[in-house]
């Protein structure tokens, strides 16, 4: 069941990214949402504001690159307690039937609010979550690449 769930959402949440529908987007997420990485600062978005601006951040980075769809490769669900759980899975960016980076690890906290499992946290490596934020490219070789001459988001 929650396996079916978790699939909905990655694939509203794909949907959403590529298609450009923040409201779809907006539906699936509960906020504040916090955004991690296991090697970097952890930020939080607070406001609606501030959930649009990351949101095209990350669309605009998916229309330069030429993503197409972003496949989850679900793994395992962890129960943190009633109606909280770790969903984690493997991300595959695809332009086509290509890969645009290398698979990574990644992980939603979802919240059950009623009948809707909304997430309220994401997990992922340091350099995707640079690319959503326009603070990196991606190689030739599918590879994440830091830029250098890009401002920090705070």
């Amino acid at each position: 069941m929650l396996g079916k769930a978790f699939q909905a959402i990655g694939n509203a949440l794909t949907q959403a990214l590529v298609s450009g529908d923040f409201a779809l987007y907006q539906s699936l997420i509960s906020l504040p949402l916090k955004v991690a990485s296991r090697d970097a600062a952890t930020y939080t978005i607070k406001t609606q504001d501030g959930l649009r601006a990351d949101f095209d951040l990350y669309h605009r980075a998916i229309l330069i690159q030429g993503v197409t769809d972003i496949f989850r490769d679900f793994q395992e669900v962890i129960l943190v307690g009633p109606g909280l759980v770790v969903v984690k899975f493997t991300t595959h960016i695809l332009q086509r039937a290509n890969r645009v980076v290398d698979p990574f690890s990644s992980a939603f906290h979802l919240e059950r609010q009623g009948k809707i499992w909304r997430i309220t946290a994401i997990e992922s490596a340091e350099a995707h979550i640079s690319w959503t934020l326009g603070q990196a490219s991606v190689t030739p070789a599918g590879q994440f690449e830091t830029r250098d001459d890009t401002n920090a988001k705070t």
